[in-house]
């Protein structure tokens, strides 16, 4: 059977067609609903039924709402959670056989490795999908969309607080360095995949080792390269068959390099769906994440710069863009060999360290309140917004910044963004409006990549 994402993925490869009529603000607030109340109750159920070790008792003693005990209801989860078990025990032992292949001293042949890449991208995949089991959680009204572990003022201090002063110190990408493994390639379709990870990190539950995805044209010489940071809960290494904008920028002969942002995909926490933490730890889960990864974002660009002559662009998508915004602000103060030569920023705002941030999001998923329930003020959060915000604009002539903004955006409003663009005076030639939201935006890309593509020609030409 296909997988749910290799079909909707078809259908986007065709959407130049259907372009018109689909993305548009109806699907952003069919995505947003589908989000909010099915997606992430699904995905927290998921998560909680992993935390319990797929035990019915402990799953369902661990409901935040109880159900009522009966012999259809533990049954009939006992059914689910075995089934969730054997996906996740599937994937497990999938995952283990393709590092084991793609990581080995000497390169099996290429046919081992297409099959233990398939083998492991269908497990994932499966793995994934195995929240649909949870469904009748969330019929029951008993799935909530998140676990709420906001932290307090106080350990936000501890962890931040002797950066104030210097926060720059807090993401410079040579400290501590990177040892990335490289694994063997695998040529599919005329691309060359590798994947990198960062051996020189210590694993544990809070923190796991950065993982990334490099795709290039093969037989590529010195090709000019894309780093791409992705939104939150966007898991495309689980995800089977998917394929969207960033990757055609393969077939315009670029590198392009996804790595998988903390608490995501291979690096997510046991128990939490993909970028849980993000939201339900309050600032520290968003400060964390985006000081984090705007470091390993620096590492990667100085990687790429190691393959090659060529130039190296940064793009950044909602979570990924504000990660990218304060990447690209921090790199003044960088090497020239972690600075992007070009940036573009999709979906974002310039109030990255305000309480607002995530728009309607945040107030639907209840944001505003468990902050305030832990302690959290504006004038509480105000001296840590240097760490999310863009301080000094990038070290680029103002020719290489670019924006794409959507106009009906409910998530970025979209005055936070021109803001920005405004105060790094953006060339209006690079700032694109749309008339669309915070989804439509990127999945028409495929269909409409003029801004990007734009983009992508201007760095492929310095």
């Amino acid at each position: 059977m296909r997988s749910q994402v290799e079909q909707a993925m078809k259908l986007l490869r065709r959407s130049e067609a259907i372009e018109p009529y689909v993305f548009r603000p109806w699907f952003d607030r069919l995505t947003f609903r589908s989000v909010i109340d099915i997606y992430q109750p699904l995905s927290r159920a998921w998560a909680l039924a992993e935390a319990s070790g797929y035990d019915r008792e402990r799953f369902l003693d661990s409901l935040e709402k109880p159900l009522q005990r009966n012999l259809v209801v533990e049954r009939g989860f006992e059914w689910v959670l075995e089934q969730a078990r054997e996906k996740a025990a599937d994937y497990e032992k999938e995952e283990a056989s393709w590092r084991k292949a793609f990581f080995a001293d000497k390169s099996p042949a290429m046919t081992t490795l297409l099959r233990r890449y398939e083998a492991r991208m269908t497990a994932a995949d499966g793995f994934s999908n195995s929240r649909a089991l949870f469904l009748p959680l969330k019929l029951l009204g008993r799935a909530a969309p998140l676990r709420w572990q906001v932290a307090p003022p106080e350990e936000v201090e501890a962890r931040f607080g002797p950066y104030l002063e210097r926060p720059e110190t807090l993401f410079d990408p040579q400290e501590p360095a990177p040892h990335f493994n490289v694994s063997h390639d695998l040529v599919l379709e005329g691309r060359r995949h590798r994947w990198l990870h960062d051996a020189a990190v210590e694993e544990s539950d809070e923190e796991r080792k950065l993982w990334v995805h490099v795709i290039e044209p093969e037989g590529a010489q010195n090709p000019p390269t894309l780093v791409f940071l992705h939104g939150i809960s966007m898991e495309t290494e689980m995800w089977k068959g998917f394929e969207d904008a960033v990757n055609q920028a393969v077939e315009w002969g670029f590198r392009v390099i996804r790595p998988e942002g903390p608490w995501h995909g291979r690096r997510r926490r046991r128990g939490y769906h993909g970028g849980e933490p993000v939201l339900s730890r309050g600032p520290l889960g968003f400060l964390t994440y985006i000081t984090r990864h705007a470091r390993e974002g620096g590492q990667l660009i100085a990687w790429a710069r190691g393959q090659g002559s060529g130039p190296v662009g940064l793009f950044g998508l909602s979570l990924g863009g504000l990660t990218a915004q304060r990447l690209a602000s921090a790199s003044a103060a960088w090497p020239e060999a972690y600075r992007p030569d070009s940036l573009l920023l999709m979906v974002v705002s310039g109030r990255a360290g305000s309480l607002e941030i995530g728009g309607r999001l945040a107030k639907e998923l209840g944001v505003p309140e468990h902050l305030a329930a832990a302690g959290w003020r504006e004038e509480t959060l105000a001296p840590y917004r240097l760490f999310a915000e863009p301080q000094e604009p990038p070290k680029l002539p103002v020719s290489r910044l670019h924006m794409i903004l959507g106009e009906k955006d409910e998530l970025m409003p979209i005055e936070h963004g021109l803001e920005l663009a405004k105060r790094w005076k953006v060339p209006e030639k690079n700032l694109t409006v749309t008339d669309q939201g915070h989804f439509s935006g990127y999945f028409s890309l495929i269909a409409r990549p003029g801004p990007f593509k734009a983009f992508a020609m201007q760095l492929k030409a310095l």
